[in-house]
């Protein structure tokens, strides 16, 4: 099977947005749909280009819900893979398989 990541803010389908479209909101928000167990990783995709320094106070932040998954929550693991994206590991945990909405947050900057 395959993690299918939906974006849903600030753009809506399978492409994750692009620079410009990623400066303009602090906010990204996504559907991950993990189709099987032994599904371990996905990536997301935020283009906000953060710092440096940004990286080092960990942002983005990262939300994970469960919505709808199988007979049990495992826990999933966000490492901040440079810049741009964040990557996500899960354990190969049987009843794994479901559904899980992430958000990711980033500092707010009245300076666009």
């Amino acid at each position: 099977m395959a993690v299918t990541v939906t974006y849903a803010y600030p753009v809506a389908g399978v492409t994750p947005p692009t620079a410009a479209q990623a400066k303009k909101c602090n906010t990204i928000t996504a559907t991950v749909a993990i189709g099987a167990d032994t599904d371990t990783s996905f990536v997301m995709t935020h283009n906000w280009g953060l710092s440096t320094a940004q990286l080092a106070f960990n942002f983005p932040l990262v939300t994970i819900t469960p919505n709808v998954v199988g007979t049990a929550v495992c826990t999933i693991a966000a490492v901040l893979t440079n810049s741009n994206i964040v990557t996500f590991s899960k354990g190969n945990v049987a009843g794994s398989a479901g559904t899980y909405i992430v958000v990711l947050q980033r500092p707010c900057s009245l300076a666009a």
